[in-house]
């Protein structure tokens, strides 16, 4: 083979290479461009994840403020029941008091 030949087929080669390097880096491009576009949905859902939190914050809020209200709600209630009790049984003395007093008087 001669020199000329040589050439040609090295050049002939390295053609060939420049081409499969040029589909290899297409398919790079195409692979950076699936990447951007997942890149883009994982920020898209972390906005949309932020929010979520944020709003289930000021529901765990609204929670705790409605939890603090329920129990200051039953615990005046107790006090309440407890009080009507002992109203109830200062009444039953007084009719005790009165039946005893209109028997007396009898």
């Amino acid at each position: 083979m001669s020199e000329a030949e040589i050439l040609e087929t090295l050049l002939a080669r390295f053609d060939q290479l420049d081409s499969k390097f040029e589909q290899i880096d297409k398919r790079f491009e195409q692979i950076d461009k699936r990447f951007d576009k997942v890149f883009n949905i994982f920020e898209e859902q972390n906005v949309e994840l932020y929010n979520i939190k944020t709003i289930l914050k000021n529901h765990d809020n609204r929670f705790s403020e409605m939890d603090y209200n329920i129990k200051k709600i039953h615990n005046q209630t107790v006090r309440l029941s407890i009080g009507q009790s002992e109203l109830d049984l200062k009444i039953d003395k007084l009719n005790n008091l009165n039946s005893d007093k209109n028997i007396n008087s009898l």
